[in-house]
């Protein structure tokens, strides 16, 4: 895959492109701003709120915590029933194989043996 260089320099002059450069701009700075005023708010009522607020509060944050080990969990268990997963992009594989030979032997200082060339 190659860059178009002429494709690039072209949308310097569409105004669609830079319309929707700001508003994606406008949003991540929205965004971002809300985030801070919610997890202010958050740990303002995890650590000094009433009873049912740190307990809404640590429910929030504690599935939110959790949710890379749900994908992570949901992944594998995909894996497991079907033998692959649906999408590579979603579900990266688990590790590469190490070959035979460049596995570390046992009693050898943690140095493998070198495979023959």
């Amino acid at each position: 895959m190659t860059l178009d260089w002429t494709y690039l320099f072209s949308l310097a002059g569409n105004r669609d492109f830079w319309a929707a450069s700001l508003l994606v701009a406008w949003l991540s700075i929205l965004s971002w701003v809300f985030g801070r005023v919610l997890s202010f708010g958050m740990a303002l009522a995890r650590s000094s709120g009433p009873g049912w607020a740190r307990g809404a509060a640590a429910t929030y944050i504690w599935f939110f915590r959790s949710l890379p080990l749900l994908v992570m969990l949901t992944c594998h268990g995909i894996k497991a029933a079907f033998g692959s997963a649906p999408d590579k992009r979603l579900c990266p594989p688990s590790g590469r194989k190490v070959p035979r030979e460049a596995r570390a032997a046992p009693g050898r200082g943690g140095e493998g043996r070198k495979p023959a060339v």
